[in-house]
């Protein structure tokens, strides 16, 4: 029989610590994926991908929000044209409208006239 106070005995019963511990981590690693829990490896990878989609969609949002700053200063140009637009036809109908009543004051003072 071997000594307890020897290496050898010493040596043997770390193996035996060391083998043991390796067996409940395998058992366990069985276990989990038997219940279906991911592995460690699955779940970086996961979040690797996950990561990479992120940065995709930073990088889209921030080509969106470019285009609409572009879009909004288009739209203000436009919106800006409109109103030049409606403001000359204002001037225009006013113009007209001055006409009517200058034609329509010359037909009520022939008219007026016996």
């Amino acid at each position: 029989m071997i000594e307890p106070t020897s290496f050898q005995a010493i040596g043997w019963m770390a193996v035996i610590v060391f083998s043991a511990a390796g067996g409940v981590n395998q058992v366990s690693a069985a276990i989990e994926r038997w219940r279906g829990r991911p592995s460690a490896e699955l779940l970086e990878k996961e979040m690797q991908q996950a990561n990479a989609r992120l940065v995709k969609l930073e990088a889209e949002i921030k080509e969106l929000e470019k285009r609409m700053a572009t879009d909004r200063n288009e739209a203000s140009e436009r919106r800006r044209k409109i109103y030049e637009k409606i403001e000359d036809m204002r001037s225009e109908v006013k113009e007209d409208i001055k006409g009517i009543h200058s034609r329509l004051d010359l037909i009520f003072q022939t008219s007026a006239r016996p």
